[in-house]
């Protein structure tokens, strides 16, 4: 039987226990928004993201340096809340339809921009010069 060396084993899980709790606690939660409490009139289009998604974050911070996270109603994946505009909207944000992705498998997918005006819907993380041109394609429709 292999004797564990509790002089190499413990530091390290201390390392990673501190590591985990750093972690979570300065995971930038405050950066998203959830407004599934809120109508979506007013808004030109909806975002959904899950908060530990990388793509989801650049898509983010990508939408602050344009000014843009104002006009995008903000959608967590995760939370039960956002369930009745996540179903309201299933045609394009579970089942693909008017979407860059038409022929993937069905579901729920991170990050996910949809324009409220022509229900074009972009799944995936967008360069800084597609999210405008996917911002500015969806205003220019608007009624």
């Amino acid at each position: 039987m292999t004797k564990v060396n509790l002089g190499l084993v413990l530091p390290l899980v201390i390392i990673l226990v501190i590591a985990a709790v750093t972690y979570i606690f300065f995971l930038p939660r405050d950066s998203y928004r959830n407004d599934c409490e809120k109508s979506v009139s007013g808004f030109d289009a909806l975002f959904v993201y899950s908060v530990g998604c990388p793509h989801c974050k650049a898509d983010l911070l990508r939408m602050k340096d344009l000014n843009l996270t104002s006009s995008f109603y903000m959608i967590d994946s995760g939370s039960a809340l956002c369930q009745k505009i996540i179903n309201g909207y299933s045609d394009y944000l579970v089942n693909h339809k008017n979407s860059n992705r038409p022929n993937d498998q069905v579901g729920l997918e991170v990050p996910t921009k949809v324009c409220l005006y022509d229900n074009t819907t972009y799944i995936g993380e967008m360069q800084e010069d597609q999210l405008k041109s996917f911002y500015e394609n969806c205003t220019s429709v608007k009624k």
